[in-house]
C-alpha cells in the first residue's frame, strides 16, 4: 500500500516539478535579460513534454517578440503564425503581428490583423492607435482620424497616441490643431522626444526658429540617437540668417551622419563645412549626397541652374561640370537648396 502511495507521490511531484519549471522557463522566455537567454528558454518550453497550448502559443509569442526586438520581422512573423494558430483569440500577438506586417511593408495584412484583434477585444486602445497609423500610410486621412479619436478615448494618458493624431493634422495643414496634440503629449510626458520634433518641425515650418531650436535641443536630450532632430538642428544652426553657428552645426552634423547615413544628413555636412570655411569637404560631402539620391541631384543640378552656375542637364549624372558648379557655388559663399 504504502510504495503505490509513494509511487503515485513520486509521479505527481514528478509532474509538479516539470511544471514548475516550464513556469520559470516561460517567464524567462519573455523576460530574460539576454536574447540568447529568452531564445532557449522559448525553446526549453517549446520542447517540454507537458506544456499546454497556452504555454506553447506564449513560447512562440515570445520567441517572436525576441526576433522582433532585434529587426528581424519576417522570422518573428513565423513565429507569431504559430502563436496564432494555437491561440487563434490571442490579441496581444495579433497586434504584435500586426506591427511586424507594418514594419516590413505588408500594410493590408498589419490593418487585418489589427481589425481582428479589436474584433475579439474592442477595449484595446493599442490596436486602435496602430490601425490608425497604418491608415495614414494609406492615406485613409478619415479612418485614421476615427481611430485615432478611439485609442485617445480609450486610454487618455498615452502621449504616442496624441502625436500620431497631431501627425494626422499636420498632415492635413491643419498645424493650430497639430500644435495642440503635441503639446498634450509633452505635459504628459516632459521626455516625450518624438513630440518636441514633431513640435519643432512646425516651429520650423513657421520661421519660429529660437522655438524650434529649443525643442530640438530636447529631442538630442531625452533620446540621442535621434538621427533627424541632430539633422534638422544642424541645419538650421548652418543655414538660416541670425542663426548661424557654424561650429555647433558641424559638430551636430557629423552626429547625424554618424547615426544615419543618407542624402538629408550629407548635404546638411556639406552645409556646415561650407559655413565653416572648409570647401573640399563641402563639396565633398555635396557630391556623396548627389550619389546617394537620384531625385536630389537632379534638384542640385536645377538649383545650381536657376543660380547661374550650371547650365548643363539635370540629368542626375555627377560630372566635371557639376563639381565646378557646386565647388564656385561654396567659393561664393552660397548654399544648395537655401539662398
Amino acid at each position: 500500500m504504502w510504495k503505490l502511495v509513494a509511487a503515485a507521490l513520486a509521479v505527481l511531484l514528478g509532474w509538479y516539478s516539470i511544471d514548475t519549471e516550464a513556469d520559470h522557463q516561460l517567464d524567462l522566455c519573455w523576460n530574460g535579460i539576454e536574447a540568447a537567454e529568452r531564445t532557449h528558454a522559448c525553446n526549453w518550453v517549446l520542447n517540454a513534454p507537458t506544456v499546454t497550448d497556452f504555454g506553447r502559443a506564449s513560447a512562440y509569442h515570445g520567441l517572436g517578440r525576441n526576433r522582433a526586438f532585434q529587426g528581424n520581422y519576417l522570422a518573428a512573423i513565423s513565429d507569431y503564425d504559430l502563436a496564432i494558430e494555437l491561440m487563434p483569440h490571442r490579441t496581444s500577438a495579433l497586434i504584435d503581428r500586426g506591427i511586424a506586417h507594418w514594419r516590413t511593408g505588408y500594410n493590408n495584412l498589419a490593418l487585418r490583423d489589427f481589425s481582428e484583434a479589436i474584433r475579439f477585444n474592442s477595449e484595446i486602445a493599442e490596436a486602435y492607435n496602430y490601425r490608425s497609423v497604418v491608415h495614414r500610410r494609406l492615406g485613409n486621412h478619415n479612418q485614421a482620424l476615427e481611430d485615432s479619436a478611439e485609442a485617445i478615448r480609450l486610454n487618455p494618458n498615452e502621449p504616442n497616441y496624441y502625436n500620431n493624431r497631431g501627425n494626422l493634422f499636420f498632415d492635413s495643414g491643419e498645424l493650430d490643431s497639430a500644435m495642440d496634440l503635441y503639446d498634450t503629449a509633452i505635459l504628459i510626458d516632459p521626455e516625450h522626444a518624438i513630440s518636441y520634433s514633431n513640435r519643432a518641425r512646425i516651429f520650423d515650418r513657421l520661421g519660429r526658429f529660437e522655438a524650434a531650436i529649443a525643442d530640438y535641443r530636447q529631442v538630442v536630450r531625452y533620446d540621442p540617437t535621434y538621427s533627424r532632430a541632430y539633422n534638422n538642428l544642424a541645419w538650421i544652426l548652418a543655414t538660416e540668417t541670425g542663426f548661424q553657428d557654424g561650429p555647433e552645426a558641424l559638430k551636430l552634423a557629423q552626429r547625424a551622419v554618424h547615426l544615419h547615413r543618407d542624402a538629408d544628413t550629407l548635404d546638411t555636412l556639406a552645409a556646415a563645412f561650407a559655413l565653416v570655411g572648409q570647401p573640399a569637404n563641402a563639396v565633398s560631402n555635396y557630391e556623396e549626397a548627389f550619389r546617394f539620391d537620384g531625385a536630389r541631384a537632379t534638384d542640385y543640378q536645377d538649383w545650381l541652374k536657376e543660380a547661374g552656375y550650371f547650365d548643363g542637364n539635370s540629368d542626375g549624372i555627377w560630372d566635371a561640370e557639376v563639381r565646378d558648379a557646386i565647388e564656385a557655388c561654396v567659393r561664393d559663399g552660397c548654399q544648395l537648396l537655401v539662398d
